[in-house]
């Protein structure tokens, strides 16, 4: 299911050079469906990711480091902190 879910919206990832084996890592998908897409696409994210999972890479790459943190900005971080 997440790889056809990749395979939809494949034009999100265009400057992803793992796209020519049409795999994008869990991580890369949780930062950018929750950074540059709509509630609607974080929903269908939901359903090909268990919430939990989205919920743990996002804790996760925040948590880790500030490098990492930077990978989302801090409405962001605002937002899905409180929704989880």
């Amino acid at each position: 299911m997440k790889k056809k879910y990749i395979e939809d919206k494949q034009t999100f990832f265009w400057y992803s050079p793992s796209l020519k084996n049409k795999t994008v890592s869990d991580k890369l998908l949780v930062v950018y469906i929750f950074n540059y897409r709509s509630i609607d696409y974080v929903r269908e994210l939901f359903k090909v990711m268990k919430n939990n999972k989205a919920a743990n890479l996002f804790f996760n790459s925040i948590n880790k480091s500030e490098r990492l943190k930077a990978n989302y900005n801090d409405l962001k971080i605002n937002y899905y902190t409180l929704l989880f």
